[in-house]
């Protein structure tokens, strides 16, 4: 996946770094049907520091398969 090299390439069409985080569209509905069901609504700030502990993963990861699974077991405990 290109995703895992990009994340940790400067862009220079986005002036550095691009931060994509590698997540299916079902994690992200699950994640969404989480949301409205939990008694807790995310808050602007919640949503960000998901998304930056998403991003922030890289770092710890030495591929793209360990980085989506990893953002994918974020993903599943956010709210938790």
């Amino acid at each position: 996946m290109v995703v895992h090299l990009i994340a940790q390439t400067n862009v220079s069409r986005y002036g550095g770094k691009s931060k994509i985080i590698p997540i299916s569209i079902d994690t992200f509905k699950q994640m969404i049907t989480k949301a409205y069901k939990s008694n807790t609504k995310p808050t602007a700030k919640m949503i960000r520091d998901f998304l930056q502990d998403a991003y922030c993963l890289v770092e710890s990861c030495n591929d793209e398969n360990q980085w989506y699974t990893s953002v994918k077991s974020l993903a599943e405990n956010w709210l938790s």
